[in-house]
């Protein structure tokens, strides 16, 4: 991982290889009374599952225990009709109270429920996705008059909108949790498809922005909402992803490489696992032995939790399939393709090249769930159960450290060489 360092707007000194809190102080949000505003650092962070950054810098926090999501913006300026100043928060959806209402009408006065998820696209639109919504929806960055996406006659600015919601009556109810969100647009679009897992089915999806928002997505790994959760949780490995069995939790990492494979995380299994594009028949990536286009794979873990604090026990260091995991979470790609991944039980965050060969834990060797400051080297800096994690243009890392009730900022190495020595998709 070759990277650059850069400060961006932090409050502390963001020596490279070091990590400072972003945003929140530890505290969470009582109640339901909305109190999110002024210095990033100083802000009440609720129990945060989901980080994005966009191409300007711009921080995007879904707060699973606060009921909102926020915006941190990088420069002063107005977004989603709210005027902004540099390094301060700001909710743009979510008064505090869990619920559904509000859509199709201003993004902060609609209620959010549990939101496990954000990424935001080109354009600049958020999306969010809510586990006990069961849905996916859209903070408007524009207007829209004509040829909008997600079946939508028009589109108001800072206003927002449901784009995915299941109306099957699978699994007694709504068969879609949506843990998380992954944008892709497709060349020559101009809005993104959306890819989710959901956990009731132990299934992903895709959806097209041209689909209108109810529409049944199209299957991409898992058995599909016939499933219901009574289908084993682990099996297919070596063929193709919609006849395997996944493990997803509450919360889903998801990227997609420059060869356009499905990365994910397997969380109850223990397992990051890819659902790969093409044919290889030697010198595959991710120490693959060969792959075939649609088929699923495993290319960290080996399925057994890791129950010791010492990251070497783990499989620090060694082949891929042989670390041990514990609940991987968040994932998402540097600007080489390198994968990182957040494992929430032992609170460590894992590298792997697209090379393969060797896993590294690259923050918190020790895997002890606490806070022990900022400033601290990666390896010796303790997180609580992290969440998603998202690179910024510049690669620094963005970690949404859920239990600790921060955003975490790890500070790249610098260009001569990698993060175990001191922009993928967000979402």
């Amino acid at each position: 991982m070759y990277l650059k360092s850069i400060k961006n707007v932090s409050s502390g000194s963001g020596l490279p290889g070091t990590i400072e809190t972003f945003a929140g102080n530890g505290s969470s949000l009582s109640g339901s009374v909305n109190v999110y505003s002024g210095a990033a650092a100083s802000s009440l962070v609720s129990n945060p599952e989901g980080v994005a950054v966009d191409s300007a810098g711009d921080v995007f926090i879904a707060s699973y225990s606060g009921n909102v999501v926020d915006m941190i913006p990088n420069a002063s300026g107005t977004y989603f009709g709210i005027t902004m100043t540099a390094g301060e928060i700001y909710t743009i959806a979510g008064t505090g109270t869990a619920g559904m209402t509000g859509n199709n009408g201003p993004g902060i006065s609609a209620e959010v429920d549990q939101p496990t998820g954000v990424a935001v696209d080109s354009n600049g639109d958020v999306f969010i996705s809510s586990w006990a919504g069961y849905d996916i929806r859209m903070i408007a960055a524009t207007s829209c008059s004509a040829s909008c996406p997600y079946g939508y006659a028009s589109l108001t600015t800072g206003d927002i909108y449901v784009v995915f919601y299941d109306t099957n009556s699978d699994c007694g109810g709504n068969a879609f949790n949506p843990s998380s969100v992954l944008l892709n647009t497709p060349s020559g679009s101009t809005y993104p498809n959306l890819y989710f897992g959901d956990g009731l089915s132990q299934s992903i999806y895709e959806q097209t922005a041209n689909s209108g928002n109810t529409y049944t997505p199209l299957l991409i790994a898992g058995p599909g909402e016939s499933n219901c959760g009574t289908d084993p949780l682990y099996g297919g490995d070596g063929g193709p992803a919609t006849s395997a069995y996944l493990g997803l939790g509450m919360f889903t990492g998801f990227a997609i490489d420059s060869q356009g494979n499905l990365l994910f995380t397997d969380l109850h299994n223990n397992r990051v696992r890819i659902v790969t594009a093409s044919s290889c028949s030697s010198s595959c990536p991710y120490g693959l032995s060969s792959t075939t286009p649609g088929y699923i794979y495993t290319i960290l873990g080996n399925g057994t939790r890791c129950m010791s604090i010492t990251s070497a026990a783990c499989g620090d260091g060694g082949p891929p399939t042989s670390a041990e995991l514990s609940s991987p979470d968040g994932l998402s790609l540097d600007g080489v393709g390198d994968v990182f991944v957040s494992d929430s039980g032992d609170s460590r965050v894992w590298e792997l090249s697209p090379a393969g060969g060797v896993a590294n834990v690259v923050i918190n060797s020790f895997g002890i769930s606490s806070y022990n400051g900022d400033n601290n080297p990666l390896t010796q800096t303790s997180l609580n159960n992290p969440g998603s994690i998202a690179f910024d243009t510049s690669g620094n890392i963005y970690i949404a450290d859920a239990n600790n009730n921060r955003i975490r900022e790890a500070f790249a190495a610098g260009v001569a060489g990698p993060l175990t020595s001191g922009t993928g998709p967000t979402g």
